[in-house]
C-alpha cells in the first residue's frame, strides 16, 4: 500500500490522482480507434486494412505491457511510466497530418505507449486501501472514471464533429491528452518489496485466479472488439446516420456502464460469479438486439444494454486478481493480463474485418453470438471452484 494512503485523507488524494489520470487517458483514447477507423475509411482502407490498422495499435500495446513493463521494478516502472504518458499526449496532434503511410506509424506509436500506461494505472488503484472492502472500491472507482470518460468523450466528439473534421477533432482533444503527461509524476507506485527480478509468467499465466479474470474479460472482448471498431461504421452503413451520430451512438452504450460501474462503487460486489452470469446474459441479449434492429433509435438500446456488461466484465476481472494476487505479483498480474487482452484485442478487429468483407457488418454481429457463450460458460465453470471469487473466503 502507498504510505500517503494510510489516512482518509491520504486514501482520498490518492483516489482523485488515479481518477483524474484514468479520466483523461480513457477520454482520448476512445475516441483514438473509432476516429481513426473513420479516416482510414475515408483514405480508402477496406474492412481488413482497417482491422489490420487496429491490429498494428493494439499490437503494439501487447508487446510493451507483456515484454517490458511487466519485467520492471518499480522504480524503473516509474520512469518508463512518465515517458510513456508524454509520448501518448503528444501524439494527438499529428494524426491531423495523417497520410496512407503515416496513419500507421502514429498507430503504433499510440499503441505502444499504453502499454505502460494502462497496466500502471490498474496497480496503482488496486494498491489503495487498508482492507480488501477499501481496494475494491478503489477498483470500482477506477473503473467508474473510465466509463464516466467513455460516456463524455463521444458526447463531446460528436459535438465537435457537427462543426469539425475528425482530423480536427484530435487537436482539439490534445489539452486532455496533456493532461495524462502533466500528472504522471504524481501517479502512486506501490512499493513491491526487496528486488528478487520478475515473478515467473508461468506460474502467473496457470493459476486459476488469473484464468477466470483472463476468461471473463475475453467474453466481453469479442463483442467490444466490434463495437470500437466497427460500430460507427456500421451505424453509417445500415442507418444511413451522419459521422456525428455515428459517434454519438456510443453515449448510450458508455452510460449503461457509467451506470453500472456506479453502483459496483456504491457497493462492492462479494459474489463475482452471480455477476458473470448477469454480463453473459445481457452480452447475447445486446448482440441479438444490435443484429435485429431496424433503426438507429433500436440501435442505441441495444448498444445500451451491451454497456451493461462492459461496466460490470472489466471491473469483477480487476477484482478477480486482486483478491487471487499480493501487491509483489500483482503489476505483473495487471500487465500480463493487459498484454494478453490487447493480444486478444489486436487480431479481434482483422478478424472481424475479414468476416466482415465475407459476411458483411451484420452477420459478423450475429456471428459473435456462440462464441461468446461458449466463453461465459467456460468462465463460470472455472469460477464456481475458487472460494475467494464468491466472497466466501477472504484473503
Amino acid at each position: 500500500m502507498d504510505p500517503r494512503a494510510r489516512s482518509v485523507g491520504g486514501y482520498v488524494r490518492i483516489l482523485a490522482i488515479i481518477v483524474t489520470i484514468t479520466f483523461a487517458f480513457r477520454a482520448t483514447n476512445s475516441m483514438l480507434s473509432p476516429t481513426m477507423s473513420l479516416i482510414a475509411k475515408d483514405m480508402g482502407f477496406s474492412a481488413s486494412e482497417i482491422g489490420v490498422l487496429a491490429l498494428a495499435f493494439m499490437g503494439s500495446t501487447f508487446i510493451s505491457s507483456a515484454f517490458i513493463n511487466a519485467r520492471l521494478r518499480s522504480r524503473r516502472r516509474r520512469a518508463f511510466f512518465m515517458a510513456a504518458s508524454w509520448a501518448y499526449s503528444l501524439v494527438f496532434p499529428f494524426f491531423y497530418f495523417a497520410g496512407p503511410l503515416t496513419i500507421w506509424v502514429l498507430a503504433a506509436l499510440g499503441g505502444f505507449s499504453l502499454g505502460f500506461v494502462m497496466p500502471n494505472l490498474m496497480t496503482a488503484a488496486g494498491g489503495v486501501g487498508r482492507d480488501r472492502r477499501s481496494v475494491e472500491r478503489a477498483l470500482a472507482l477506477y473503473t467508474l472514471a473510465l466509463s464516466a470518460s467513455l460516456m463524455i468523450s463521444p458526447s463531446l466528439e460528436g459535438a465537435i464533429l457537427r462543426v469539425f473534421t475528425l482530423r480536427q477533432a484530435f487537436l482539439l482533444f490534445e489539452p486532455i491528452a496533456l493532461l495524462v503527461g502533466a500528472l504522471s509524476p504524481l501517479l502512486p507506485f506501490p512499493e513491491e518489496g526487496p528486488a528478487r527480478g520478475a515473478p515467473p509468467a508461468r506460474g502467473i499465466l496457470r493459476s486459476p485466479g488469473f484464468a477466470v479474470a483472463f476468461l471473463n474479460q475475453l467474453a466481453y472482448q469479442i463483442p467490444f472488439a466490434f463495437i470500437v471498431t466497427f460500430s460507427s461504421i456500421y451505424a453509417v452503413q445500415r442507418f444511413s446516420a451522419t459521422n456525428s451520430l455515428a459517434i454519438l451512438l456510443y453515449v448510450a452504450f458508455y452510460t449503461a456502464s457509467f451506470a453500472t460501474r456506479l453502483a459496483l462503487t456504491a457497493r462492492p460486489p462479494e459474489n463475482l460469479p452471480a455477476l458473470m452470469i448477469l454480463a453473459a446474459a445481457a452480452t447475447l441479449v445486446g448482440l441479438i438486439t444490435a443484429w435485429a434492429a431496424p433503426s438507429a433509435a433500436l440501435y442505441a438500446v441495444a448498444l445500451a444494454i451491451l454497456g451493461i456488461p462492459h461496466g460490470l466484465t472489466y471491473t469483477l476481472s480487476m477484482i478477480s486478481l486482486s483478491r487471487a494476487f499480493d501487491m509483489k505479483t500483482r503489476n505483473a498480474a495487471n500487465s500480463y493480463f493487459s498484454s494478453t487482452m490487447m493480444l486478444i484485442g489486436a487480431f479481434l478487429p482483422a478478424a472481424l474485418g475479414a468476416l466482415a468483407d465475407f459476411v458483411g457488418l451484420r452477420g459478423a454481429l450475429l456471428a459473435l453470438v456462440l462464441p461468446v457463450a461458449g466463453v461465459f460458460a467456460a468462465t463460470l465453470a472455472l469460477a464456481r471452484r475458487l472460494p475467494v471469487l464468491s466472497g466466501t473466503h477472504d484473503r
